[in-house]
């Protein structure tokens, strides 16, 4: 049985192999995707960014809570303009957006529906 955060996963590596991805490619992608979804850190966070610089890639959740629990952000598309950079990765070439909030709630209704269905037991 899944639970559904391991959903959130494996609804990203179908939607990367529809794209075109190998299913390879797709499975590494999803999985990291997934790990920074689940971190603790990442809980306030309405998408996961994939970040492709000159010299490396990156995932970042979008927002974060810092060491006192408040909730700040944590990429800034804007970032080279304002003199910020992401050490390891060079400059930023391209960004793909997993919209982890809006796939949870898919995933939620769905488990909803499904449940009125079987019932609670199944």
């Amino acid at each position: 049985m899944f639970e559904a955060e391991d959903l959130l996963s494996l609804f990203f590596f179908a939607r990367l192999v529809e794209f075109g991805l190998s299913a390879s490619a797709a499975g590494n992608l999803a999985c990291d995707m997934g790990r920074q979804a689940r971190a603790e850190t990442a809980a306030p966070a309405d998408r996961i960014m994939l970040v492709r610089g000159t010299l490396g890639t990156a995932f970042f959740p979008s927002m974060i809570k810092d060491a006192q629990g408040a909730v700040i952000r944590n990429y800034d598309p804007e970032h080279e303009s304002k003199g910020l950079g992401y050490p390891g990765l060079g400059r930023v070439l391209f960004t793909v957006d997993f919209y982890v909030s809006h796939v949870r709630e898919m995933i939620a209704d769905a488990i909803a529906r499904e449940r009125s269905i079987l019932g609670e037991d199944d």
